[in-house]
């Protein structure tokens, strides 16, 4: 009796514990899976892309396709393409459910120079448009040294050609330098002297200023002088000598 009473026990407790799981089982399958997306946070460079995937069959759009485009791959996938620089959003739906993906896009990495040509000795300061590291492919040619966190100096150090690669993240570009030798300069040759016959020296002509003409006197015609009657002395009359007749 103290034996059926042991099994039905152990009976009882076994369907009991077998029915629990079914029922848990049951509730987890009515309930929907909630939607996840394989990364809530995008940073791009302008041009570059990169692939998003959900864990259900979603529909994908962008806020603003100037920033970044979003295209479907497949009913879980797609691929986000930066476009220019700036901020946006791309909404992931799910029927009632969705979820949003912020994109930022940075703009591509330059540099205010990519060929440069220097001589022994000189150095060029070159600038990139974001915070950036610099290293030389040869420092015995051409050596760098960071200014800023955006500026270097690159300085020519011996005759030939290298590289100077510029990093920001995940981008990279190349500056080519070539180094050309110093030009020396000439010496000039000493002045000679040569003894060049004397010439005489040669007469100049020195202008005085001119003086201003002094104002001439304009003679007037005189007048015909009028006849004068000049009246000579008389002479006095001679004495006359009168002769008497003698007497006898």
């Amino acid at each position: 009796m103290m034996i059926k009473k042991i099994l039905a026990c152990t009976i009882a407790a076994t369907l009991v514990a077998s029915a629990q799981p079914q029922s848990s089982t049951m509730y987890a399958a009515k309930q929907s899976p909630q939607l996840v997306v394989s990364q809530k946070n995008v940073t791009l460079v302008a041009g570059k892309s990169k692939n998003i995937t959900a864990n259900k069959n979603v529909t994908w759009k962008s806020s603003n396709t100037k920033v970044a485009k979003v295209s479907s791959i497949s009913k879980k996938e797609a691929k986000i393409t930066a476009v220019k620089e700036g901020k946006c959003t791309i909404t992931v739906k799910s029927k009632n459910k969705t979820k949003k993906i912020k994109v930022t896009v940075t703009p591509k990495i330059t540099v205010s120079q990519k060929n440069l040509t220097l001589e022994e000795g000189n150095s060029k300061t070159i600038t990139a448009n974001k915070t950036s590291t610099w290293k030389s492919s040869d420092t015995q040619i051409a050596e760098v040294s960071p200014i800023s966190k955006k500026k270097a100096k690159i300085t020519a150090k011996k005759e030939g050609t290298c590289t100077i690669t510029v990093k920001s993240g995940s981008e990279t570009i190349k500056i080519k330098v070539t180094v050309s030798k110093a030009v020396q300069p000439s010496e000039e040759p000493e002045p000679t002297m040569t003894a060049e016959p004397s010439k005489e020296p040669e007469a100049t002509m020195t202008t005085e200023p001119s003086k201003e003409p002094e104002p001439t006197m304009t003679a007037e015609p005189s007048e015909e002088p009028k006849p004068t009657m000049t009246v000579e002395p008389s002479e006095e009359p001679k004495p006359t000598m009168t002769v008497e007749p003698s007497k006898e």
